[in-house]
């Protein structure tokens, strides 16, 4: 494709550098995020230069793609030093900082100072701040956006491409124009987005005293008022059981599961067939029972649940059985 980004001809020619850029796609400070479906999801792009040979960031310009679903265009800056790579201090695309929308991803996003100085149009009118992402200033938030998570269970990416960028030479004072050259491609981490429509609040049960692990389900407002049925294995959740062409729960067959068949809303299992509320979430608990033998010891239950008809599953959620 072609691009629309002019900054790297207008803020002078630029040449290859040693400088590289690292940029770290973020939600909540993680490279990875659980979430639950349907839910917005925010997110930033960190930004830090590899070394201080340069007088810090001129320009940055990346792609932004989601296997989840279309992205809509990101935030505008709102404070120093990205509002200096917007208009009116910086440049930007036509579309503006955030990216334009095209295809489901976002084109383009970012922006680039007024290193040429310039004084005849409406903008850029900025000053150049010197220093931006240096790794002695530390890292920077240079955008911030976003999504809505897909209502399908699984592992997502939101991932940079076409990335772009210059820094400011090393000395370089901007007399008469500041100087920039081309900075290369670091490490550049993605974001690993988890949709997962069933929690539970434990992760262990004794054989010996019992408990309760409490099964949240949530599969989305678009879901709202669905029938469910929460089912359970002690045979491990692969390759699962096909319940719909091409979709399948994530539990294998075993005797447990022929029992929650048979026996809607046991007390092992209180609550495991009923209907979703008006936001697509219910409650589910596993009850163990006191007293089990030492046998049962290291044996793992997953449950998971389908959606009436069976064209929707959730992930499936372990519990492990201790002394």
């Amino acid at each position: 494709m072609k691009r629309l980004f002019l900054s790297a001809a207008l803020l002078c020619p630029a040449v290859a550098g040693a400088t590289d850029i690292d940029l770290s796609v973020e939600s909540g400070g993680s490279n990875s995020v659980v979430v639950t479906p349907g839910s917005t999801v925010s997110y930033q792009v960190v930004g830090v230069l590899s070394d201080n040979l340069n007088e810090g960031l001129a320009s940055v310009l990346f792609d932004v793609a989601f296997d989840g679903g279309p992205l809509t265009k990101g935030d505008e800056p709102v404070a120093l030093p990205m509002t200096n790579f917007d208009i009116p201090a910086g440049i930007t695309n036509p579309a503006g900082f955030g990216g334009t929308e095209l295809g489901g991803k976002l084109i383009q996003v970012g922006g680039a100072q007024n290193t040429i100085k310039n004084s005849f149009a409406a903008y850029p009118n900025g000053s150049v701040i010197t220093g931006v992402a240096k790794p002695s200033g530390g890292s920077v938030v240079l955008f911030t956006g976003t999504f809505t998570a897909p209502i399908e269970v699984g592992d997502y990416t939101l991932a940079l491409e076409n990335i772009d960028a210059n820094v400011i030479e090393q000395g370089d004072l901007g007399n008469p124009f500041w100087k920039v050259e081309k900075a290369g491609e670091g490490v550049i981490t993605d974001l690993t987005v988890e949709v997962r429509a069933l929690f539970g609040d434990v992760a262990t049960l004794s054989v010996t005293t019992g408990g309760t692990q409490t099964l949240s389900l949530d599969a989305g407002a678009v879901n709202a008022g669905r029938g469910y049925w929460v089912l359970g294995s002690v045979s491990g959740t692969t390759p699962g059981l096909p319940v719909w062409a091409g979709v399948n729960l994530p539990l294998n067959f075993d005797f447990y599961m022929n029992f929650l068949l048979s026996n809607p809303n046991p007390l092992v299992l209180q609550n495991n067939f009923a209907s979703l509320d008006g936001s697509g979430q219910a409650t589910t608990l596993f009850i163990l029972p006191p007293g089990l033998p030492a046998s049962a010891v290291g044996v793992t239950i997953n449950h998971a649940f389908a959606l009436l008809p069976p064209d929707y599953t959730s992930n499936a959620v372990p519990v492990l059985l201790t002394p």
